[in-house]
């Protein structure tokens, strides 16, 4: 059996990520979705369909898997938005798995002193760790600290 990445919310999650859109304003504010290539493969379309709020968002792709989440990698999401203007007041909304949780997490949280950032994760693993975990980072030379 092959299994796909998905989201998933509680029965009255969707309505609440909905009220978080609103509350962080995302008709003003600009939304960034980062993700890996197979969240992006896998997941995007239904995201963004179940939340038409997010049609307008720019997305930051990254590579798929544990050896991409390095500092290069915050870079290349550091660049991707600072060449889209983003400011603090922005969100950066993380799709995908645990990587993708703990980096964009970790690369929101220094952007310009801290940007908003909302993790909605894939995998249960990613549930656990970003919901309850709390930590962010990334590997540093062949070290997963």
């Amino acid at each position: 059996m092959n299994t796909l990445p998905s989201y998933l919310f509680a029965p009255t999650g969707k309505d609440k990520f909905k009220e978080y859109l609103q509350k962080v304003d995302v008709s003003k504010n600009k939304t960034f979705i980062l993700m890996d290539t197979n969240t992006k493969k896998q997941c995007l379309d239904k995201f963004v369909t179940d939340f038409p709020e997010l049609q307008n968002a720019d997305y930051i792709v990254v590579r798929n898997g544990e050896q991409f989440k390095t500092i290069e990698s915050c870079q290349l999401i550091w660049k991707n938005l600072t060449d889209n203007y983003a400011d603090r007041s922005d969100l950066l909304v993380n799709l995908g798995g645990g990587v993708i949780t703990d980096m964009g997490s970790f690369a929101a949280s220094v952007f310009k002193r801290g940007m908003q950032f909302c993790n909605v994760p894939t995998s249960l693993l990613a549930m656990i760790d970003a919901a309850i975990g709390g930590k962010t980072g990334v590997d540093f030379m062949g070290l997963k600290k």
